[in-house]
């Protein structure tokens, strides 16, 4: 605004705009449409610019775009101004026709007097002595990314497309020095009431997963439950075989388990031993590996036999034998 208002005194003390109106009108028209100078605004005939539904609005064909794709949108700031420019014009005429290039010298020369050979932005490093027609682009889109971020009711995709941008990586570039960037929260993403259902469907998951650890850890209680009482089952059977009372002391001394101490069965008669093997293959050839030895008594009484059983381990080891054959 300061830069299109800038005015300067004339020889007789009268201040006077810098620039004519139609140059003012040209610097608006850029920073209201974000075009790209000077291909696109040299190239912007009257009979692109109408009226319509109380809004006046440019239509740029694919022809003199960049992209190659069309942009249709509305003017905000020149609008009616434009149409009173454009009244007398024919209609292929086109808007802005002079030289580009003594303008941005021109636009250069006033910015610098009015600004000072200064950096216009830390971020954009750029001095205001070599602002361009072009600049303006940039400048019009961070304002309308100032506004969008103020007012949810403007859409970026709008201001994408009222650019020419493809995507927002430009867009995010042009608008990075005022802090504002292209991210959007996955949360943004969801509707109010989709949220609420999605929390109500969390809450229910959460209620379940509850009710199926209980039950699984009821179902293990149960479980230990039923195999202490089979094993007390197994234990009594064993008991009942034995009918003579010594021997019944005998395996009670070890809380229902088989006693291994040897000295425990001096009464008894000695019925042999067996060996009890586990058979694997390694490296193309058969072992077989020695895990217990159980020990077999009679009581001459009563006939009651006892067995009792130790384990490989508690005697130093398992002991590997090689076994002939495949078998």
């Amino acid at each position: 605004d300061k830069l299109i208002e800038y005015k300067k005194k004339d020889a007789n003390g009268k201040e006077e705009f810098v620039f004519y109106h139609h140059e003012r009108l040209m610097l608006i028209f850029c920073f209201d449409t974000l075009i790209r100078t000077p291909y696109e605004l040299s190239q912007v005939t009257c009979d692109m610019v109408r009226k319509e539904k109380g809004e006046v609005r440019v239509y740029l064909p694919e022809n003199i775009t960049k992209t190659k794709k069309p942009r249709d949108f509305n003017l905000i700031y020149c609008g009616k101004e434009l149409l009173r420019f454009i009244k007398d014009k024919s209609l292929d005429e086109p808007i802005f026709d002079w030289s580009y290039a003594n303008f941005n010298r021109k636009l250069q020369n006033n910015a610098k007097e009015l600004f000072g050979d200064k950096v216009s932005h830390p971020t954009a490093g750029g001095k205001y002595g070599t602002i361009t027609l072009y600049d303006l682009r940039h400048s019009g889109a961070v304002h309308l990314r100032k506004l969008a971020n103020q007012n949810g009711n403007i859409s970026l995709d709008a201001i994408r497309q009222r650019g020419g941008w493809t995507n927002f990586k430009m867009l995010d570039y042009y608008t990075r020095c005022i802090g504002i960037n292209g991210n959007i929260s996955k949360n943004d993403l969801i509707l109010e009431e989709n949220k609420s259902r999605i929390e109500k469907d969390l809450v229910e998951q959460k209620m379940l997963l509850e009710q199926t650890q209980k039950e699984l850890e009821d179902f293990k209680i149960r479980e230990d439950k039923r195999a202490e009482s089979e094993k007390e089952m197994i234990k009594n059977k064993e008991l009942a075989k034995i009918s003579c009372i010594r021997c019944f002391k005998l395996l009670t001394k070890a809380g229902g388990e088989v006693s291994n101490n040897y000295d425990d069965y001096n009464y008894m008669e000695f019925l042999g031993t067996e060996y009890n093997y586990d058979r694997h293959k390694e490296r193309g050839h058969w072992f077989k590996d020695l895990i217990s030895t159980s020990f077999t008594f009679e009581c001459p009484h009563r006939g009651c036999k006892i067995t009792y059983m130790i384990d490989e381990e508690e005697l130093g080891g398992v002991k590997d034998e090689k076994l002939k054959g495949s078998k």
